[in-house]
């Protein structure tokens, strides 16, 4: 990832605890520690985004990440040394203990982070999950959109547009299954 003209390399430390190396325009490298709590061990570093006001960070908490653990948000603003800001996106379908959650994607001054989301009655939703520096909770949508669990999420933004790309099963009148590559695109507000 690019951070003005330095290339910052994220890497994790044998505890769990995610650091990075800021690697310089003449090739100097610096390693960074950021400011993890002790509390907190990350079992499953998902994705990072580097953007000017700081790092945002999602991943899952305890020993053995299960599938039953919620997927989380960690943001790491550039000006602090305080420890981050620590929300919960919510429960995700899982591959093995991995969770079917897309990247992380800045746009409209949020974060964006989409997610199968299970159901009460065993199914699932694909959910958008955004965030905005300050506010104190994020917010979620559900987007009428096919939801499966062997899916994987990729999310880029667009100037202030948001495109999700994913692969999912749909089944046809006959039930057979079929793939297809699903394309969400909306405005980031």
């Amino acid at each position: 990832m690019r951070l003005g003209e330095s290339t910052v390399i994220f890497q994790g430390d044998r505890a769990g605890q995610p650091g990075y190396l800021l690697k310089s325009p003449a090739g100097q490298i610096t390693p960074v520690r950021l400011p993890w709590p002790a509390t907190v061990s990350l079992s499953l570093f998902e994705d990072a985004l580097v953007v000017p006001e700081g790092i945002a960070i999602t991943g899952k908490e305890g020993r053995d990440s299960s599938e039953s653990d919620p997927l989380k948000f960690y943001w790491f603003a550039h000006e602090s040394t305080a420890a981050p800001t620590i929300l919960t996106i919510g429960a995700t379908a899982c591959i093995y203990n991995f969770p079917v959650a897309s990247n992380v994607a800045f746009a409209g001054g949020r974060f964006w982070v989409a997610y199968m989301r299970p159901t009460e009655k065993e199914d699932l939703k694909l959910a958008l999950w955004s965030w905005r520096p300050g506010d104190k909770d994020g917010r979620v949508e559900i987007l009428d959109s096919p939801a499966y669990w062997n899916s994987h999420l990729s999310m880029a933004a667009i100037g202030e547009r948001l495109c999700l790309a994913y692969h999912c099963e749909v089944y046809d009148e006959n039930f057979s299954g079929m793939a297809r590559i699903v394309t969400v695109f909306r405005k980031a507000e």
